[in-house]
C-alpha cells in the first residue's frame, strides 16, 4: 500500500510539474507576442500616415484575441493542475479511510460549566489589567444569565489586588518604584517568610539610578528619595 502511495505521488508530481510548465510557457509566449507587436508598431510609425493607420490598427485588433486565447488555455491548464492535486488527495483518502471512532467528536458528552467559564474569563481580564472590560463583562453576564451577585464571578478583594498589582507594574515600567516599595513595606512579614529581598532590591536599584544620574549622597538624602534606613533594619540588612 505504501509503495502504491509513493508511486501515485511521483505520478502526480510529474503531472503537476508539466501543468505548471505549460502555464508558464503560454504566458511567456503571450509576452513574446506582445513584445513583437510593440516592436512592429514602433517600426510602422515611420510609414506613411494612411498605411500606418491600417497596419497599426490591424495589429492592435489582434492583441485582445491573442490575450483571450492565452487566458482560456491558462485557465484550462490551471484546472488540470488542481485536478491532479485533488486526485492525490482522493487516493490517500481511499487507501487510508478514517476509522469510525475518529469521526465522533472527542467531547460529545462534555457539558460546559458556563459559570466556571465566565469566572475564568472575568478573572483573566482583571489579571491582565483590563478593569473596565472586566466590569462590563461581569455586568453583561449578570444581566443575560441572571446571576444574582457580581461577587459570584469575581470578588472585590480579587479585583483590588490585581488593580494594585497592575498599577505598580505600570509605574515600574515608567521608572517609578514608590508604589512597589510601599507595597513591599506593607507586606514585609510575608516577604520575610518567603525569604524574599524584593524591598532591598528595589531600594538598591533606586539608589544606583540616582548615583548614575550624578546625584551626591547628600542630594539623595535631602531630596526626598524615599530611601529609608528602617527598610534595612526591618529586613535585617
Amino acid at each position: 500500500m505504501l509503495q502504491e502511495l509513493i508511486e501515485e505521488l511521483d505520478k502526480g508530481k510529474v503531472r503537476v510539474q508539466e501543468s505548471r510548465k505549460e502555464i508558464f510557457g503560454r504566458i511567456d509566449a503571450l509576452i513574446g507576442e506582445l513584445t513583437t507587436a510593440k516592436s512592429n508598431i514602433e517600426k510602422q510609425l515611420s510609414a506613411e500616415e494612411t498605411q500606418q493607420q491600417m497596419t497599426v490598427a490591424a495589429q492592435l485588433n489582434q492583441l485582445p484575441k491573442k490575450g483571450q486565447d492565452t487566458l482560456k488555455r491558462v485557465i484550462n491548464t490551471n484546472k488540470t493542475y488542481y485536478e491532479n492535486l485533488s486526485k492525490f488527495g482522493k487516493f490517500v483518502a481511499k487507501e487510508f479511510p478514517p476509522k469510525p471512532e475518529y469521526e465522533e467528536p472527542f467531547f460529545k458528552d462534555y457539558i460546559i460549566d458556563k459559570s466556571a467559564l465566565n469566572q475564568t474569563i472575568a478573572e483573566h481580564m482583571f489579571r491582565s489589567g483590563f478593569n473596565q472590560a472586566g466590569d462590563t463583562f461581569t455586568k453583561e453576564v449578570i444581566g443575560q444569565l441572571g446571576q444574582e451577585d457580581e461577587e459570584q464571578l469575581v470578588s472585590e478583594e480579587f479585583k483590588a489586588k490585581f488593580k494594585t498589582l497592575n498599577l505598580i507594574v505600570k509605574e515600574m515600567r515608567n521608572g517609578v518604584l514608590s508604589g512597589a516599595k510601599a507595597w513591599a513595606r506593607e507586606h514585609t512579614q510575608q516577604l520575610g517568610e518567603l525569604g524574599s529581598d524584593l524591598l532591598y532590591a528595589m531600594v538598591k536599584s533606586e539608589f544606583l539610578i540616582m548615583l548614575q544620574q550624578g546625584k551626591e549622597l547628600s542630594q539623595i538624602h535631602d531630596g526626598g528619595a524615599d530611601i529609608k534606613m528602617e527598610d534595612a533594619s526591618e529586613q535585617g540588612w
